[in-house]
Formats: structure tokens, C-alpha cells, sequence
């Protein structure tokens, strides 16, 4: 009797024993049905937030080609870095808030890698003190900016390098500065004003003839006793894709 009780009590803990661990594999473990339910529903609520957005969340991901339509948003900053064109708000504001001679434009839109042969290509702008005027962009500034394009993304910011640009100054003496309307006796190095080119000339009959202008922010680069060198160059473009078109 001893000896059957025995392993009859051994018989139950070993069985009580296994039948824990069972529970606790179970209990442990994972149910493959519910996680089954769990991987479906989380796909199905992915597909539903992709149908959702459509497509257009896939132009991020797509890189800019040539002969794409493109909106861009830039800059063109001086040899002192500051900003002479700018379609930023932001940057416009604190520039004249710091009495820069800066002016506010919109985006451009540009056909990325394609070229203008125009000298001037004049582009609408603002100035808070001065009202609306056509700002003179260099046709060659647009064609370096479009040159940049391809590549970037949708919502991409660059810095782009304009080269050739000396040939945007100029020694002048003290007398022709004075008869651009400058003032030479109190001029100084780093001293901004505007600059008007001719963009067209229009006869509207024998006797009245209509000349256009677009301006353009200038700066002294140095002076002497008798002259000084003034430029208008741009050396430094800042863009920003706003959204582009497939060709």
C-alpha cells in the first residue's frame, strides 16, 4: 500500500506538473488566428489611407527630369550674401526691415535644363516704399537656375553658384556715377542702390516713342579719389522646388 500510494502520488505531480507547462505554453504562446486578424486588418487600414492619397504622394519620391515643368521659389543674394530678388516672404521682410534694397517676387516657372535667349527677362516684383516694377532677371541668371533642376525633388532646397559674372561690373568716374543719380562725395563701399535697364522701345507713332525699363539692385565694390567700381552681380541663387510637372 505504501509503494502504490507512492507512485500514485508521484504519478499525479508528474501529471499535475506536465498539465502546468501546458497551460503555460498556451497561455505563453501566440494565437496564429488572431494574429492572422491582426496583420490582415492593419494591411487593409494601410490600403485604405494609399487609396486615399492617391498618387501624389509618389511625386516626393520622384526626382525632376529635363524638360519638366517646374515652380521654383528663389533667391539671388549679393557678394555680401545679401538678398537683392527674393519670392520668400520671410527672407524679403527681415531684409527691408534691415533697410536692404530688396525686392519681392513670386515663383518662377522654368522648364528644367531648357534655356531663354533673352539679354533681360524681366519678371514682375515689389518694394513696400516703391510699389510694383518689372525687376531686371539676366537671362542667363534663369538659364543657370533651369540648369540646376533636374535631379532635385518636390520640396528640395539648392544653392546654385551663378558664374560669369563679372562681366556685371564696372569702373565709372565720380561724374557719371553722379549722373546715374548716385552720389559720389558721400558713396561708400557696400552702399546699395537701384539701376534701371532698358528692355524694350516702343513707337507708338512718328512723334511718341515708349521706352521700358526694369530695375535692378546695384552695390559699390570700392572707390578711389576719382572713381568707383559698382556691381550688379548676383553670384548666388538659392532655390526651392515647389512642385514640377512630367514632361
Amino acid at each position: 500500500m505504501e509503494c502504490l500510494c507512492s507512485m500514485d502520488t508521484m504519478y499525479f505531480l508528474m501529471k499535475s506538473d506536465k498539465k502546468g507547462k501546458t497551460d503555460k505554453k498556451k497561455s505563453g504562446g501566440m494565437d496564429w488566428k488572431k494574429a492572422a486578424l491582426i496583420i490582415v486588418g492593419v494591411l487593409f487600414a494601410v490600403t485604405m489611407i494609399v487609396s486615399s492619397l492617391g498618387t501624389g504622394w509618389l511625386v516626393g519620391l520622384k526626382a525632376i527630369q529635363a524638360g519638366d515643368s517646374v515652380v521654383v521659389e528663389y533667391t539671388l543674394r549679393d557678394s555680401y550674401g545679401r538678398p537683392a530678388l527674393t519670392a520668400t516672404e520671410r527672407t524679403y521682410t527681415t531684409a527691408y526691415e534691415n533697410s536692404e534694397l530688396v525686392w519681392y517676387t513670386g515663383p518662377i516657372s522654368l522648364i528644367a535644363g531648357g534655356t531663354t535667349g533673352e539679354v533681360v527677362a524681366p519678371v514682375p516684383a515689389f518694394r513696400d516704399d516703391y510699389g510694383e516694377a518689372d525687376f531686371a532677371l539676366f537671362g542667363q541668371e534663369q538659364n543657370q537656375i533651369a540648369a540646376g533642376l533636374p535631379g532635385m525633388k518636390q520640396g528640395e532646397t539648392k544653392r546654385i553658384t551663378l558664374t560669369d559674372t563679372d562681366q556685371f561690373r564696372q569702373d565709372i568716374t565720380g561724374a557719371q556715377f553722379d549722373g546715374m543719380g548716385g552720389n559720389f562725395s558721400v558713396a561708400r563701399i557696400g552702399d546699395q542702390f537701384p539701376l534701371a535697364f532698358m528692355t524694350s522701345i516702343v513707337e507708338d507713332n512718328d512723334e511718341n516713342t515708349t521706352v521700358k525699363y526694369a530695375v535692378r539692385t546695384a552695390y559699390v565694390t570700392g572707390k578711389t579719389d576719382q572713381n568707383i567700381s559698382i556691381s550688379y552681380a548676383y553670384p548666388v541663387a538659392d532655390i526651392s522646388i515647389v512642385q514640377f510637372t512630367s514632361s
